[in-house]
């Protein structure tokens, strides 16, 4: 589907079938979805603020449902109630079906491309043969791959080609080649578990270039086996909005972190466990990703993303505890034994979490893991995790003596380029590469993410 959609029609409530209304539905991945009506609706739905749908058909007879829509304005003529115009956005549309109500958006499969995953691949497609007068090309269509990272998830990529154009008097021929990820799973679900499988893949691709990553031709299959065959196969087109340019930046191959044919052979190992590390760890990646993908963040929104990414991490893969239980427990019956009788709930509640690590603790034991991106930009651990606690503490808690020990300005991006290389350093060896192996990624990178600066 391509940007700059226009889809002109009738459109109506589903409570409300017979009050149609003429408009035009207009889509961009940085505009999303907005639909322009000749009059509006009346009906107390649309006040709904978790949103509504609105079903049209263009006037080709598409049918098309705009999902979880919300009013934006209107314009009333003076005397002329029943004249004016009205706009609406949604979260985002379906076409060529109709979806009365938001839970009807069930799937069976879903396939969508992505930027950078050709160049990811690179797969060997294009055959070049020099001859006496002139040149042939051979293109090759890769066979389809398969993988199944864990029970009831199926994942496809397929190829696609468009072109050439041959005719009369040709001198400029081109096609284009498009890989995507075609998504299924065991059980027909909603749309929205599908995009957070989606988010998933994306992420993982913008781990390896080092980008920020959206899907894009978005296209799902209904889950309808006693349909007509024909009906079954059609494809839904999805207008997904990215709130964003979808054009891609050339990334070559060896300003990538990893890709493909470094890891072919142990693709679906890799796969596996990053679909495995996902229910424990999404906090983590959510919070690393979120910065990687914030065009334009504050310095210290990355640096408080960066360090409760890391501390979630220590939380949810090392020990929580400094002492054994057993020794805290009996620390903690001997200190309420000793004090005041009218004082014992409140110091027992003030020392109930007194056995976690504090950030500085979670900080030196992430680090002792790997403690190469610590090393080779900031030196000496201890310092380096002074000023990484003193900031937080300051930034959060405000507390004024920590004032002066604070980093500010430049200072917190230094500490926060850190920190973001640690994470990167640790969601990658959770994906399944030994640290020697991330330490070597790594130290031979080309680019950094834009987040840092």
């Amino acid at each position: 589907m391509p940007d700059n959609v226009k889809e002109e029609g009738y459109w109506w409530l589903p409570q409300d079938v017979e009050a149609r209304v003429p408009g035009t539905l207009s889509f961009s991945y940085r505009d999303g979805v907005r639909l322009e009506l000749l009059g509006k609706f009346e009906n107390d739905a649309t006040r709904d603020p978790r949103g509504f749908n609105i079903l049209g058909e263009s006037t080709f007879g598409k049918p098309i449902t705009i999902y979880q829509a919300f009013f934006e304005a209107s314009q009333t003529p003076g005397g002329q109630p029943t004249a004016g115009k009205s706009s609406y956005i949604a979260n985002k549309a379906f076409l060529g079906v109709h979806f009365s109500k938001m839970d009807d958006a069930i799937f069976k499969t879903i396939a969508f491309q992505m930027p950078y995953f050709d160049a990811w691949l690179q797969l060997d497609i294009l055959d070049y043969q020099q001859q006496e007068r002139g040149f042939t090309i051979t293109y090759t269509l890769p066979p389809p791959m398969a993988f199944e990272p864990v029970e009831g998830i199926s994942l496809k990529v397929g190829f696609t080609t468009e072109g050439p154009a041959i005719g009369y008097a040709v001198t400029d021929v081109s096609f284009t080649h498009r890989a995507a990820f075609i998504l299924e799973l065991s059980e027909p679900s909603h749309f929205n578990l599908f995009v957070e499988y989606i988010s998933h893949l994306t992420n993982l691709l913008a781990l390896a270039v080092v980008a920020p990553v959206r899907p894009i031709e978005v296209q799902g299959w209904l889950p309808r086996p006693d349909a007509d065959p024909r009906a079954a196969m059609a494809a839904i087109q999805v207008l997904l909005p990215l709130y964003t340019s979808p054009k891609e930046d050339e990334i070559h191959f060896f300003d990538m972190l990893f890709s493909y044919p470094s890891i072919k052979d142990k693709f679906p190992a890799l796969l596996t466990n990053w679909f495995q590390k996902r229910e424990a760890l999404q906090p983590v990646f959510d919070l690393f990703f979120g910065a990687l993908y914030n065009p334009n963040p504050y310095p210290v929104t990355t640096f408080l993303n960066y360090v409760q990414a890391i501390e979630t991490y220590h939380i949810r893969t090392m020990s929580n505890e400094v002492d054994p239980p057993d020794l805290h427990r009996e620390r903690v019956r001997a200190i309420l034994a000793t004090s005041p009788a009218e004082h014992r709930s409140w110091l027992a509640d003030k020392l109930s979490f007194s056995n976690r690590a504090t950030l500085a603790q979670r900080l030196q034991e992430v680090i002792d893991l790997y403690p190469f991106p610590v090393t080779a930009q900031a030196g000496s651990h201890g310092a380096f995790i002074t000023r990484v606690r003193d900031t937080r503490n300051y930034l959060t808690h405000y507390d004024p003596p920590l004032a002066e020990k604070a980093q500010k300005g430049g200072y917190i991006k230094g500490l926060s380029m850190t920190l973001g290389t640690l994470l990167e350093g640790l969601v990658i060896h959770e994906l399944g590469f030994p640290l020697d192996e991330v330490r070597q990624m790594q130290r031979k990178r080309r680019r950094f993410p834009a987040v840092w600066f």
